[in-house]
């Protein structure tokens, strides 16, 4: 998903800082797309599985995984949408 937003402030000629967080990316891109705030608790809780379960003793259960999935089709389908990708 970070990418998917990271292309959408390119698109949009929003510089951004090298991070991972995507709360600051969304952050920076609701003022061009405010309608993308409803994506604001997507965003919080996939960074926080990125970072969670990326080291040992930490593991993401199924349904995690679902809602991870979930949240990043979204998002990808909204960027693809502002993006005018085809796929």
């Amino acid at each position: 998903m970070e990418k998917c937003l990271k292309a959408r402030l390119i698109e949009s000629g929003i510089p951004f800082p090298r991070t991972h967080d995507l709360p600051a990316l969304l952050a920076l891109l609701l003022p061009r797309d405010p309608l993308w705030q409803s994506f604001e608790a997507a965003c919080q809780t996939l960074t926080q599985y990125a970072v969670n379960v990326r080291y040992p003793g930490d593991d993401a259960t199924k349904r995690d995984s679902q809602e991870a999935l979930k949240f990043a089709t979204a998002i990808r389908r909204e960027a693809g949408l502002a993006l005018d990708l085809k796929a």
